[in-house]
């Protein structure tokens, strides 16, 4: 890489080393799993907070996505890493107040994120 070379993105090196450094907690594994779907698909954080769970089929191992920028749906597949962080993350979930809520990641108080540019 030149220095004239401005890279945008994370490497998958640097990824995991995110995914390292999350602390041990409660929500670890919504945590792990949110950034690793955020990652896989390029995601923004409002188009993260905003997924439901009717977008997600694991059956077919596909994503659904509004893209806020343009307003197109598209789906994306899944990943066998990524899917294997959805699996574990689904069966936390009851755990979670309000875990009858439609949004696939909830927050600490229940619910989806209300204050999209703040995940975690």
């Amino acid at each position: 890489m030149t220095a004239h070379t401005n890279r945008k993105f994370l490497s998958m090196d640097e990824v995991q080393r995110l995914l390292d450094a999350i602390p041990d907690h409660k929500n670890t594994v919504r945590d792990q799993c949110m950034l690793l779907v955020c990652f896989i698909h390029g995601l923004r954080v409002s188009e993260l907070s905003n997924l439901r769970l009717q977008d997600l089929d694991l059956l077919s191992n596909k994503l659904y996505v509004n893209r806020l920028k343009n307003g197109f749906s598209v789906q994306h597949p899944i990943q066998p890493r990524e899917q294997s962080a959805l699996v574990s993350w689904l069966s936390k979930r009851p755990q979670y107040l309000e875990a009858d809520s439609d949004f696939l990641f909830l927050s600490r108080q229940g619910g989806g994120f209300l204050v999209n540019k703040y995940i975690v």
